[in-house]
């Protein structure tokens, strides 16, 4: 999939051109060090070796978003960054009576992508109950849906959940990390697309997600290709919380119990897809970097990548970014209302 002029992936530049299309005028994000979750270990292996990439401040003194690689199994996610309710807070700012989808134009390809899934799943099963995990306005439900199968979501955001009620799909209203004390049904086929990257701790999710599936049920579980998706932009997007090397994720599958059958990358959506099933067997795995095809100092240079400022940083140098304020709480700042340029120590965004 190809990047906007600043660089940033098709699918945030969209969600970018239909704000300037509603020429809604600027909106501003207030963030605190209450709102802030601050890790000082691996989720994934549990070390304190972690190497920063990039700081993001607010008018050069609070950070609030920190991207750092573990040093060990290379597994790169934000050490700071904000919790899940200070997203809250920012969709209830964005509250519309209306019920509409935000973008038409971005549906098209989430309609595409789960039609692809759909391909992936019907081998191994062509009925029963699914649920879709982060069903945004349900476009992808509705392919499995109308392929006969009873569907329910997960969805956090209220713009959402009012969408998907009024199309008469059952909705757990919560985040995906509180919603399983609501589930109370076993499901046939889960998917969970493009979602595990956006949670605070998708360790135990992960295991969650065992007592959810019947014992021949099937998951497709889908996240950004790592080589694919970043570059310099994603220090500064907000709902991304992780980033997983392919090494990372068998891991984490293996050390919870579930059976990978197949794995299809497809680079339109910059995405890597892995269809699993449950396994009698957990696999005790020592998460490491020693035969991951991919180095830290490889990470790093993505995170260089089309940087917009004419100077050469050192590999090992941190990235310090500083903005105004919030204008964009999905990236941190609409790259389109703001000038980036080098002052002293920070690539600093400045209002046009």
């Amino acid at each position: 999939m190809k990047t906007s002029k600043n660089h940033i992936s098709h699918f945030k530049q969209l969600a970018l051109e239909r704000l300037k299309q509603k020429q809604e005028s600027r909106k501003v994000y207030p963030i605190n060090k209450k709102d802030l979750l601050c890790l000082e270990k691996c989720p994934l292996c549990r070390t304190r070796e972690l190497e920063v990439v990039a700081k993001v401040y607010l008018n050069r003194k609070l950070n609030f978003f920190t991207t750092v690689i573990c040093a060990n199994c290379l597994f790169t996610f934000r050490s700071v960054s904000p919790e899940f309710d200070w997203f809250k807070k920012c969709w209830a700012s964005t509250r519309s009576e209306k019920i509409e989808v935000f973008n038409p134009e971005a549906e098209t390809y989430k309609r595409k992508r789960y039609e692809i899934y759909k391909k992936l799943i019907l081998p191994y099963a062509t009925r029963g109950k699914l649920l879709d995990l982060g069903a945004s306005y349900g476009t992808g439900t509705n392919v499995f849906r109308n392929a006969g199968f009873v569907v329910n979501a997960i969805e956090a955001e209220e713009n959402k959940i009012n969408y998907l009620k009024n199309t008469f799909i059952p909705v757990v209203a919560t985040s995906i990390e509180r919603s399983f004390s609501q589930l109370k049904k076993k499901y046939d086929v889960t998917i969970f697309s493009n979602c595990l990257e956006h949670l605070d701790n998708p360790v135990p999710v992960i295991a969650n997600m065992r007592n959810y599936l019947r014992p021949n049920g099937i998951m497709l579980l889908s996240i950004p290709y790592l080589q694919d998706s970043i570059n310099w932009g994603d220090a500064l997007y907000l709902t991304h919380k992780s980033n997983f090397t392919l090494e990372n994720i068998i891991g984490l599958l293996a050390k919870n119990g579930f059976e990978i059958i197949k794995i299809v990358r497809i680079p339109f959506f910059e995405e890597i897809v892995f269809i699993i099933r449950k396994t009698t067997n957990k696999i005790n795995v020592a998460f490491s970097c020693k035969d991951s095809k991919i180095t830290i100092n490889k990470i790093k240079k993505l995170y260089h990548k089309d940087l917009p400022i004419k100077r050469l940083f050192p590999i090992n140098e941190i990235l310090k970014y500083t903005v105004p304020y919030v204008d964009q709480f999905f990236q941190t700042v609409n790259l389109d209302k703001n000038n980036i340029k080098w002052e002293g120590d920070y690539i600093t965004f400045t209002a046009k």
